[in-house]
């Protein structure tokens, strides 16, 4: 392993937790990363733009509203139980549009956030173009519930769930409106939506005080992958830091608007947390009824890349805890595929902390298994789905 770069990923990684602490969407310190960023990207030889858009600054009212709404309909069951069922069903509606379609929009104040772009032609004219995505702001607490695995699916089975049995319910006390059975038993669900929803409101606070670890290490492994790539035949080469990526898909949709690339021959490669752990590239991906493939072609790279060097170590898994930032890709019709690592983490780290929770041998793996499949498209070609 090349000492000096081994010494610069966790460089990277100090500035970053350290040196700028926190990196909340829209804030200060979103911003100081991101001229940072800029800087190593510059000095990797790539050509660099900051592009600033407008961002939510937190996850936002939407959930709490909703936990909001099903008091209401609580309190409403006992006067007016059909207008009770009417708003149950309402929000079982949304919250099932929210599960399997379209998330739904964040009740929040915005900011200026903004997207670090490099790039790198090739030698001849580019056959394929390999963008590399990494979050430029850090990843906001997700609260107690966030503990068990699988966490942003549980919350939308729970609500769901919740808002399934505030239908039910309203639509029983119809058949016995004077019955008290009818408004204790609300209290359940609604107690539940309450308790699991509307911390997340406050979020935004403690995550100026602390981050969870994976952002920094991600970033990291993106600038060690850029600055050993050398010149490229047939890919060009993209590296962007992601603004606001913790408070919904704007830098992500805005880097796309401005950047309408033709699916089939643009390739993304998200590092979506590289902290500790297994190195693990995302096969299957999705939250209930959004449910995605990698690209085979990607997937094919992957695997020959690992097979060729030990030194890498990263196997095919599926994940289903929450959204990544591949699943817009995904349901836009790009060609994806996710790089991140086996290891949670539900407390964060303290700004004045070391930075022993990113392993800096996983950086350098993350590295090695990007720069690999780079190589090897470059060298080998392909098309369509496989090589």
């Amino acid at each position: 392993m090349n000492r000096t770069r081994r010494d610069e990923s966790l460089d990277v990684v100090h500035h970053l937790m350290v040196g700028i602490g926190p990196r909340s969407a829209t804030s200060l310190a979103e911003a100081q990363a991101a001229a940072y960023i800029d800087g190593r990207l510059r000095r990797a030889g790539m050509r660099v733009s900051a592009e600033a858009f407008t961002a939510p600054a937190s996850f936002g009212w939407t959930y709490p509203l909703l936990a909001i709404l099903s008091g209401l309909i609580a309190l409403l069951s006992v006067w007016l139980p059909l207008l009770s069922l009417l708003l149950a069903l309402l929000g079982l509606a949304l919250v099932l549009s929210d599960g399997a379609l379209i998330s739904l929009p964040s009740l929040a104040s915005h900011g200026e956030s903004q997207n670090v772009v490099g790039t790198r032609a090739s030698e001849k004219e580019e056959r394929w173009r390999v963008v590399l995505l990494a979050p430029l702001d850090s990843p906001l607490q997700q609260g107690w519930f966030a503990r068990f695995r699988g966490a942003r699916r549980a919350a939308i089975i729970g609500r769901i769930i919740a808002f399934t049995l505030l239908a039910l319910l309203s639509g029983l006390q119809l058949l016995d409106p004077q019955h008290p059975f009818w408004l204790y038993s609300h209290a359940l669900p609604v107690m539940y939506l309450l308790l699991t929803q509307i911390p997340g409101a406050f979020r935004t606070k403690a995550a100026a005080k602390a981050e969870m670890p994976g952002g920094a290490g991600a970033l990291a492994a993106m600038l060690a992958a850029v600055e050993r790539l050398g010149t490229l035949r047939q890919v060009q080469v993209w590296a962007v830091a992601l603004g606001a990526t913790a408070t919904g898909n704007s830098g992500l949709r805005n880097f796309l608007e401005r950047y309408p690339f033709p699916q089939d021959t643009t390739l993304f490669i998200a590092l979506e947390m590289i902290a500790q752990g297994q190195l693990t590239y995302i096969s299957r991906e999705g939250v209930l009824l959004r449910q995605y493939s990698a690209d085979p072609l990607l997937m094919q790279l992957a695997a020959d890349a690992d097979a060729s060097d030990t030194r890498i170590d990263a196997e095919p898994r599926s994940y289903h805890a929450a959204p990544t930032l591949a699943t817009l890709l995904h349901a836009e019709g790009y060609r994806p595929l996710t790089l991140m690592t086996s290891a949670t983490f539900t407390k964060p780290v303290s700004r004045d902390s070391d930075t022993t929770a990113v392993d800096q041998q996983t950086i350098e793996r993350a590295a090695r298994l990007f720069t690999a499949i780079v190589k090897r498209l470059d060298e080998e070609g392909g098309s369509g789905n496989g090589m």
